[in-house]
């Protein structure tokens, strides 16, 4: 198959082209560092996705890489759905059959801890997470042709010894000075980044699964759970008080909300044996 991965070179994209690879798939990567400024452009070449098979959309301006000023607050919603809505615009021209899958985050669902489990036909929340999502997938409402087959995957948080928050929690908690973030019952919705790559080549492959999913590992932790199975993995007590949400907020105003709360989302409509324990 030919799949186009936008986004591709980051974090998710650059373990889910190898795999693709590996499996004697043609992997175009679309990314600034392929295609220069493509994500504000007028739009791509038309043309550019007649071959084409798969398109997985992974773009968008990282949420935790910088304080959440209105500007940034801007931006993060901005590079996410003028992108999303580009591919859309193609997609509605198309005249093949061909998979559009679109990432997300279960932040769509909001953060309040105590709210009962969300899972794919919950309402969205009410802060500005949840309508980062909403927003971001709101252009896939008006893909109306029938030779697209839309998946929307509304990814947790991915962990990795290579990356993302994981790779920056390990040192500490390697030197058993590792702790959660206070109160500690929030929601981490953990998915292990092979579980992440594998659902979406899973959902590749079947073409009876299309519409919303939520990509988080069955086994469900809270902030403070994940820190002890974490600790316990690596042989390492953790026995460090949690670190005060006043200090969080302190350092990261707003954007740490990421960290202080969290609602429990549950996956019901992937099958649990495509999700690799993180552990």
């Amino acid at each position: 198959m030919k799949i186009i991965i936008a986004g591709g070179s980051g974090f998710v994209g650059q373990a889910l082209e190898k795999e693709l690879l590996a499996q004697q798939h043609h992997v175009e990567i679309i990314s600034r560092k392929t295609h220069g400024n493509w994500d504000s452009a007028e739009g791509l070449d038309p043309n550019f996705i007649l071959e084409a098979d798969v398109v997985i959309n992974l773009a968008g301006a990282g949420i935790a890489d910088r304080r959440w000023s209105a500007e940034r607050k801007s931006e993060i919603i901005q590079s996410r759905v003028q992108t999303t809505q580009k591919w859309v615009n193609l997609l509605q021209r198309n005249s093949r059959p061909i998979t559009f899958i679109q990432a997300s985050a279960v932040g769509y669902y909001g953060s309040e801890i105590h709210l009962p489990p969300a899972d794919e036909e919950t309402s969205p929340g009410n802060d500005f997470l949840s309508e980062v999502c909403v927003k971001w997938e709101a252009p896939l409402s008006s893909l109306s042709n029938p030779n697209v087959r839309w998946c929307i995957t509304r990814f947790g948080v991915v962990t990795d010894a290579g990356g993302g928050a994981l790779k920056k929690m390990l040192p500490l908690f390697r030197l058993g000075f590792g702790s959660a973030v206070a109160p500690g019952k929030q929601w981490m919705n953990p998915v292990s980044l092979e579980s992440v790559v594998n659902v979406l080549i899973q959902l590749i492959h079947h073409p009876e699964y299309s519409g919303v999913f939520n990509v988080v590992q069955p086994q469900n932790y809270t902030a403070e759970g994940f820190a002890k199975q974490l600790g316990r993995k690596l042989n390492r007590p953790v026995w460090f008080p949690k670190v005060p949400a006043w200090l969080m907020r302190l350092i990261f105003g707003e954007m740490a909300d990421v960290l202080v709360k969290g609602r429990k989302v549950k996956s019901k409509r992937l099958p649990s044996s495509w999700f690799i324990h993180p552990f």
